[in-house]
């Protein structure tokens, strides 16, 4: 159960809870967290029924090519499921 964030979400964190898309609640920790990229890594603790939580796959940026378009998904300032659409406009 780990998740990636932004740091500027989670770094400074005394307290995290994630709420999933089913409105769940898990409580999770900091495991580590990186200002300069603004990412952090938290692991959810484990659901009392040993149930494993649902996965994304990562995507390849290798492959990624000037003009596709891209996701960005999250839930900022708690507003439920944002998704943010962008377009490459540099792979360098």
């Amino acid at each position: 159960g780990y998740a990636v964030t932004n740091h500027h979400v989670a770094g400074d964190a005394t307290w995290l809870s994630v709420t999933l898309s089913n409105k769940e609640i898990v409580d999770a920790k900091l495991i580590g967290a990186d200002p300069l990229s603004d990412l952090a890594v938290i692991k959810l603790e484990p659901r009392a029924d040993g149930q494993p939580y649902a996965t994304a796959q990562w995507g390849d940026s290798d492959g990624l090519r000037v003009g596709e378009t891209v996701l960005a998904m999250g839930s900022p300032f708690a507003f439920s499921q944002s998704v943010t659409a962008g377009i490459v406009s540099n792979t360098e």
